[in-house]
């Protein structure tokens, strides 16, 4: 099945190409890793493919793949670096969480790239990006703090007695934001909420 979809990589559709790419990434073979690789590499490919195909190799662990994501993070097309963002969010690792949370503490990052890094975080739901988010509240573009709240409440889920434990010590600015992720959310009471405030 991986040489069906080698042979589609080189199809002259994009979205065929574009299928091969994000399929190959549930193989692990030497040959589908050279054929993501040689796809990441080729500057004529379309950025889509590029990302997909790196994602490919970053899901298996191959630096390189991480490295072209870095790279597109950082590149001068907004519309590549939030490509990036939304790569991330499908590659579920410390990784993914580690560049999205740097991605939203960046102030000098354009608001909409911060704000992608957001609702990111809150596709991945990582336990380790609740202070981040919660920090970002006190960003300027509300187009942040309000994906950054949205990621909270998702987040909230799964780690309310986190997010209950930060509120009495978050700034009073952010603490608005806090309360209503935790009002989205049924995973706790109000006996929890007023140990935390006493």
């Amino acid at each position: 099945a991986a040489e069906y979809y080698l042979r589609r990589l080189l199809s002259s559709s994009l979205s065929e190409r574009y299928a091969a790419a994000k399929a190959l990434s549930r193989f692990t073979s030497d040959s589908v890793s050279a054929g993501l690789l040689e796809k990441v590499g080729a500057q004529d490919e379309h950025i889509y493919v590029r990302l997909e195909a790196a994602a490919g190799l970053a899901r298996r662990g191959d630096a390189r793949g991480w490295s072209f994501i870095e790279r597109c993070l950082a590149d001068k097309y907004l519309q590549n670096r939030l490509e990036a963002v939304i790569i991330l969010t499908e590659i579920p690792n410390n990784k993914s969480v580690s560049l999205l949370c740097s991605l939203l503490v960046e102030e000098e990052q354009d608001p909409e790239i911060r704000a992608g890094a957001a609702w990111g975080l809150g596709e991945l739901r990582s336990r380790s990006a609740v202070m981040t988010l919660i920090d970002s509240f006190s960003a300027v573009s509300e187009s942040i703090r309000v994906e950054a709240a949205r990621a909270l409440a998702k987040l909230a889920e799964n780690f309310a007695p986190d997010l209950i434990e930060a509120l009495p010590n978050t700034p009073a600015a952010q603490r608005p934001g806090l309360a209503w992720a935790l009002s989205r959310s049924e995973a706790f009471g109000v006996h929890d909420l007023l140990r935390a405030l006493v």
